[in-house]
């Protein structure tokens, strides 16, 4: 290695060097602001989320989130991403059905929606739930999700192909991505997903038909 002499010039050199790596550092910063922006919505009001949860809660009495999750096909041990969670009813219900060998990852964008999830869990002694906000999916491990679930949040992202790359990226191999949102038609739910070229439409629900499910695409 070179001995590095002495010299008046060697502290503006280290200002510079420490100047890109603070440029890099603020440019990485400012790409995910972008991205975060892009791909989650804003978060709701304790208020608006405590009507929206109750509306959940009677919708869940005449469309359970279990029976929906078992006519998607979700199987014991599978790792789960329920991505905008909300107050957590199809979160919960995977973890049953997945069961201690399976894992969810209960994602949003809000903080009362993660705190409802994690109360749930431990009033129902879950500990296969992992919470974490939209802006953290870098910590779940790329390929790694068996299924994807994306219910009543499409219609409020900013952009929703953003979202879906994300999903596609952390999905495996046969990922499968299961959609449901009733401020939208059919036809705007398979517009959002099919124009990716991401993921591939495979069939509505039997009993749910507002449900609509995907495979991930091989040849994206």
């Amino acid at each position: 290695m070179n001995e590095i002499r002495p010299s008046t010039r060697v502290p503006r050199l280290e200002n510079e060097n420490n100047a890109r790596g603070n440029g890099s550092t603020n440019r990485a910063r400012r790409i995910r602001r972008q991205r975060n922006h892009r791909t989650h919505a804003a978060p709701q009001g304790r208020l608006s989320f405590s009507l929206m949860a109750l509306g959940f809660r009677i919708r869940d009495l005449f469309q359970p989130p279990l029976a929906i999750l078992h006519e998607v096909g979700l199987t014991p041990s599978q790792t789960v991403l329920d991505f905008g969670c909300g107050p957590g009813a199809f979160s919960i219900a995977a973890a049953e059905i997945v069961g201690p060998e399976g894992r969810v990852f209960a994602i949003d964008v809000n903080p009362l929606a993660l705190a409802a999830v994690r109360h749930t869990m431990t009033r129902k002694k879950f500990t296969n739930i992992t919470t974490l906000m939209a802006t953290d999916l870098d910590h779940i491990p790329p390929g790694t999700v068996d299924v994807a679930i994306v219910y009543d949040v499409l219609h409020e992202l900013p952009d929703p192909a953003s979202v879906l790359a994300e999903i596609y990226r952390l999905t495996g191999p046969r990922g499968l991505l299961t959609v449901s949102d009733h401020h939208m038609s059919r036809a705007d739910i398979h517009a959002a997903v099919a124009s990716t070229g991401l993921f591939v439409f495979t069939r509505f629900g039997f009993r749910f038909a507002g449900i609509h499910c995907f495979r991930k695409s091989v040849h994206a």
